[in-house]
């Protein structure tokens, strides 16, 4: 190529032709331990010629990257990728020079990025005086095939790079013939720690294998160490070691299985074919959405309702406990004081209070009223934080109903206006409603006798007495 350069010393013409050989060394392959690693600084290579003869002396270059070739003479068109590099008083000699480009990252850091780029000079010889040439056309930077594909490794326009293939699909793609597609080796110790493979800053998660060739991984609160699974914590101490917040609102481990709407956790030995299973199961319905025992050789044992019923043999109880089968025992312990019944009433009745038949209305009952009531039913129970032992007749319609002591033991409410209470002493309806008082007719407390006092109660007060209720 052909370009005009004028000197200071006047209108001297000068041709100078340029013969390029460029060398870039853009290759991408790691170093070995120990080695410099490679820079994106290239040499660049190339001939001046002035009057068709090699020129001899010394030339100021300026070298500049684009994103295109441009066109005209000088080149226009394109943009400049990076800054400015000038050499000053480089020797020529019979016309060759060669100059280190991009040493000092001139060009930017990500000047080479995988797009085409060409190089523009202007040269001034000699050096220190005159104007400056911008030779045409532009150089293109033509890589070394080492540079996209080296011993496996490519990079393609978009910068995702392959390993094993020529058509990464991530940003990372390995690709193998063989089994072993990744490995990490990692340094040499009088442990045997193998590899370490780290993500964000390095310690926060990371995968080892550690001294004993076992797999590691450590993130935050979870970890696989040493077959042990820890979630809350590193350190796992036991197969599986949950660790959490006791304050925490939020469950610490739950099972869903969206599809079926059942969840399970089976429980089974290493030499048996039977299994337990306890099951979630929802059905969208009380009666339906129940926790379930589960046992493959005889089926479904136990299920808890989500309305509070416990059903043994069946899956659908209709009681608070519902046994679908003969039910024995030896000894059966039940924790409450006394028997009762659940009855519907007429009227508001309070724990500890005394119950009658209520004529007015059949199957319920009523405060008591008057004295040796021979339709006195009972009391109710619950009162003084003595507990129900056992109830009866929670029918259907009866869930609310108040439970009513037929014998055991209840805190009664108690009248000592006619003359005190004494434990061992029969009681029998109080002309006050609801309240029990010390028989003094015997005669006629035959049929109304309520029950026997445990504690006493001083004349002319009213409150609480233990009663031994044993209806008469």
């Amino acid at each position: 190529m052909d370009t005009a350069n004028r000197t200071g010393s006047g209108e001297k013409n000068m041709r100078i032709r340029l013969v390029i050989g460029l060398l870039i060394a853009l290759v991408a392959v790691a170093p070995a331990l120990g080695e410099t690693p490679l820079t994106t600084v290239f040499t660049y290579q190339g001939q001046l010629k002035q009057g068709g003869a090699p020129l001899e002396g010394t030339g100021d270059f300026v070298f500049t990257l684009w994103d295109a070739a441009g066109s005209g003479n000088p080149p226009t068109g394109g943009t400049q990728v990076g800054g400015v590099q000038a050499i000053n008083a480089l020797p020529v000699s019979a016309g060759l020079f060669t100059a280190t480009l991009n040493a000092s990252g001139e060009f930017g850091g990500n000047a080479f990025n995988g797009n085409a780029r060409w190089l523009q000079i202007a040269v001034r010889s000699p050096a220190g005086g005159g104007v400056f040439t911008t030779l045409a056309p532009r150089q293109a930077l033509t890589p070394t095939p080492y540079a996209l594909q080296t011993r496996g490794i490519y990079v393609d326009p978009a910068q995702r790079a392959g390993i094993g293939t020529l058509s990464p699909t991530h940003t990372l793609t390995l690709q193998s013939a063989d089994n072993l597609t990744l490995r990490l080796i990692g340094p040499t110790s009088q442990y045997g720690y193998g590899g370490r493979l780290n993500f964000g800053d390095g310690d926060f998660a990371f995968l080892q294998e550690d001294e004993d060739d076992k797999l590691n991984f450590k993130a935050g609160r979870f970890a696989f160490s040493g077959g042990y699974v820890g979630v809350g914590t590193i350190a796992p101490a036991s197969p599986v070691d949950i660790v959490f917040d006791s304050s925490a609102q939020t469950p610490q481990l739950t099972l869903r299985e969206t599809d079926l709407d059942y969840a399970r956790l089976t429980f089974r030995t290493g030499y048996l074919p039977q299994f337990w299973t306890i099951a979630g199961v929802s059905g969208g319905q009380a009666v339906n959405d129940r926790l379930n025992f589960y046992y493959s050789a005889t089926g479904d044992i136990l299920s808890i309702t989500g309305d509070g019923k416990v059903g043994i043999g069946t899956t659908s109880p209709s009681a608070k406990l519902d046994v679908n089968g003969t039910a024995r025992v030896k000894v059966l312990e039940i924790m409450g004081a006394d028997l009762s019944e659940k009855f519907p009433v007429s009227e508001v009745v309070e724990p500890g209070m005394v119950v009658e038949i209520d004529t007015e209305h059949p199957g319920k009952l009523r405060l008591a009223r008057g004295g040796y009531n021979r339709r006195v039913a009972g009391v109710a129970s619950g009162a003084n934080g003595l507990s129900v032992g056992a109830i009866l007749g929670n029918l259907p319609g009866h869930e609310d109903a108040p439970p009513i002591a037929l014998s055991g033991r209840v805190w009664v409410y108690c009248d000592a206006s006619n003359g005190p209470i004494q434990p061992g002493d029969l009681l029998t309806t109080s002309p006050v409603a609801g309240h029990a008082m010390k028989v003094m007719d015997h005669d006629r407390a035959q049929g109304a006798i309520i029950g026997k006092a445990m504690t006493g109660l001083r004349t002319g007060e009213k409150g609480l007495v233990l009663v031994l209720v044993t209806l008469q």
